[in-house]
């Protein structure tokens, strides 16, 4: 898994933002385990990388919105940002910014991010942002773990979605963990786990499409 150095910033602005996709999402490809076969989310990295199509009335929201609550490790966090280009394309700018936001907060490792991760969110976003006029900002409860951290975390599975950087656990504002599990489960996109009492659902990119409660 490649971590982004702390001059990432500067060494962006110094290259064209075609090829600094170009050699993002070539150093991704193969560093993140593949789709399963079944996954309706585009499953290969690359600048011309475009999200979904069909959620959200064929509606996409070009921005992300995002919120963390406060912990031990880090402060409170809120941000939307441009994720997607006018034609659907991955934003570099925007990337950097959300695999900062789905970084691991106990080691701080920043890692890139699977993008058919990011365009789950997006997707499920979009419906409700379209369809149900509900324009909520996605709580991330967890997003990249670090092996340590993994093995750190309650419940956490042995070989987790979240250590390749293709998991989230979160909620919407507005919409209950079930609605949330099911329009997530409806995309195909991976594995989808409704944890009702706990308040979060977790999805993934990399796990058989199913469904289970905890």
């Amino acid at each position: 898994m490649i971590i982004f150095s702390h001059n990432m910033e500067s060494n962006a602005e110094k290259v064209p933002r075609r090829d600094f996709l170009a050699k993002s999402f070539a150093a991704a490809a193969g560093l993140i385990l593949p789709a399963t076969a079944g996954a309706t989310a585009v499953q290969l990295f690359s600048p011309e990388y475009h999200y979904p199509k069909k959620p959200g009335e064929g509606r996409i929201l070009r921005r992300i919105y995002l919120t963390r609550e406060a912990s031990k490790w880090h402060a409170a966090e809120r941000a939307d940002f441009i994720l997607w280009d006018k034609d659907g394309r991955i934003d570099a700018e925007g990337y950097k910014r959300l695999c900062w936001f789905l970084r691991d907060v106990r080691s701080s490792r920043i890692v890139q991010v699977d993008m058919r991760l990011a365009a789950l969110i997006t997707s499920v976003q979009s419906h409700f942002w379209f369809n149900q006029g509900i324009h909520g900002y996605y709580h991330l409860t967890s997003g990249y773990r670090s092996w340590v951290t993994n093995d750190q975390t309650e419940g956490a599975a042995a070989d987790s979605g979240h250590v390749y950087a293709g998991a989230a656990d979160g909620w919407l504002d507005g919409v209950s963990v079930e609605d949330l599990a099911g329009v997530a489960l409806s995309l195909k996109a991976g594995g989808v786990g409704l944890y009702k009492k706990r308040g979060f659902v977790h999805t993934d990119v990399v796990g058989k499409p199913n469904l289970w409660k905890a």
